[in-house]
């Protein structure tokens, strides 16, 4: 969705583990301890002496070897092992996407939401820190819907573009006057330590481990933008205490012109830490547009809801980008509603 566009949209976004599948052709160890038959056993008979092979077998013709092969082809039984058909074709090789040059002053990226006929529902704005060892990464959302009270959320993390992860990141969520603000550690890939903080009530400490790296959500832009997915992966994003497994597509490659757009879809299922499906959650698909430039800019975000969609917009970006609006579907915003320009750049 970015997970970031996404999350901070909508407060909360999609995330399960995968199945362990069961056994196939498990068979319980006989006990040899069962008792035996009381009957008497007949006593054993002597086998005759096998006949020598002859030290030079006789060779088969190659008539018979073909009669062989047509009727054991048509022959399916116990025993029958039917011959290893030849390798097909090796696949296509999948389109080779750069990886993204993130700005060298950094960058910072606005982003408009909106939600069919009720309008805009608020405002995302990202940055990154230059790029180094360590880029400081922060992502703030506000934005309230039909006017029911306003939630403001922020995602600071500490991004290693070494290993397109984060070891520490905060999450804040202000609503109704509360504040909640969750700390997590993850000083080894998997291994994830929450620490949450909230208004009038004590701090709670959790701790748990994943068998993969865990992402959150600024971390999970930055690894889709840097290296866009060329097959089919998966990624767990915890956002708050909130996990999510990620399904991520092959990123299709859309030229308009000179022009190249990045567009990956994927689908966000909720689990507990432990892996099993949180039902309580709903899973969310999704479409995420990338500026098929250096940098891989996010364009847009789509994500299908039961009556209409939510769509995450740039309005501006810090660093000189594509100023043309992608297309855009005949939506009912497309038909009734005239939009703004899609980008702008910022001035410095």
């Amino acid at each position: 969705m970015s997970t970031t566009l996404l999350i901070l949209a909508l407060g909360t976004l999609p995330l399960p583990h995968g199945v362990v599948p069961e056994q196939v052709g498990y068979e319980e160890p006989r006990d040899s301890s069962a008792q035996a038959d009381p009957s008497p056993s007949p006593p054993p008979q002597s086998e005759p002496s096998p006949t020598p092979l002859p030290a030079t077998p006789t060779p088969i013709s190659p008539q018979l070897l073909e009669q062989i092969r047509e009727r054991s082809d048509k022959l399916v039984g116990p025993g029958i092992v039917q011959p290893t058909p030849p390798p097909g074709p090796a696949p296509a090789p999948v389109a080779q996407i750069p990886a993204a040059q993130f700005p060298r002053n950094g960058e910072t990226t606005r982003y408009r939401v909106s939600y069919g006929l009720l309008g805009d529902l608020g405002e995302i704005v990202i940055t990154f820190s230059p790029p180094d060892t360590e880029v400081r990464a922060i992502g703030s959302g506000s934005g309230s819907f039909l006017g029911l009270g306003k939630i403001e959320k922020r995602v600071e993390a500490q991004v290693l573009p070494a290993e397109l992860s984060s070891r520490r990141w905060i999450s804040t969520r202000h609503q109704s006057g509360k504040l909640t603000v969750d700390t997590v550690e993850q000083p080894k890939p998997g291994e994830i330590a929450v620490l949450r903080r909230r208004t009038g009530r004590p701090e709670e400490g959790h701790r748990f481990v994943r068998q993969t790296t865990v992402l959150d959500p600024l971390a999970f832009l930055f690894r889709l933008r840097s290296r866009p997915p060329e097959r089919a992966e998966v990624f767990e994003v915890l956002d708050g205490r909130a996990l999510w497994r990620i399904s991520v597509e092959p990123t299709r490659i859309v030229a308009q012109g000179a022009r190249r757009v990045l567009i990956m879809a994927g689908r966000g299922e909720p689990i507990f830490w432990d892996g099993s499906a949180d039902s309580e959650r709903t899973a969310r698909s999704f479409k995420l547009y990338l500026e098929g430039d250096a940098q891989h800019t996010p364009l847009r975000l789509v994500m299908p809801m039961p009556v209409g969609e939510v769509q995450v917009d740039l309005t501006s970006v810090s660093h000189p980008a594509s100023r043309a609006p992608i297309p855009v579907k005949n939506t009912v915003r497309a038909q009734g509603q005239p939009r703004r320009p899609l980008v702008k750049t910022a001035r410095r």
